[in-house]
């Protein structure tokens, strides 16, 4: 009986992400996060929030399709700034909490 070539998990990944019907998915989960990270981000002129956006994303190195979530930094160039915290500015998580309550982002230190 010959031997099958074990099915590398790499190539799998990438022929299932360009799959219309994965695509939609990975879009939809994408729209939640950036809603509530939307709702989660502080407000104080409403820019930050106007800033998150879902950015369909092709990796030609791995050969798949992502969905990037973040903040334009045209609008908002603080954006990582708010997430994170500065030295005199304390963090204001907004981006990762969204993530986490959609299934991604392990909390940090796991």
């Amino acid at each position: 009986m010959a031997r099958m070539t074990p099915i590398r998990r790499d190539v799998l990944l990438a022929a299932v992400s360009q799959q219309p019907q994965a695509k939609k998915q990975l879009r939809a989960v994408a729209n939640a996060v950036r809603k509530d990270a939307r709702r989660l981000a502080p407000r104080k002129t409403g820019d930050l929030r106007r800033s998150i956006t879902v950015v369909n994303h092709y990796d030609p190195e791995t050969k798949t399709v992502e969905y990037r979530i973040g903040w334009n930094p045209s609008i908002a160039f603080y954006g990582w700034m708010v997430e994170a915290g500065t030295e005199d500015t304390p963090a204001q998580p907004h981006l990762r909490p969204a993530a986490r309550m959609h299934g991604g982002v392990p909390p940090r230190g796991a």
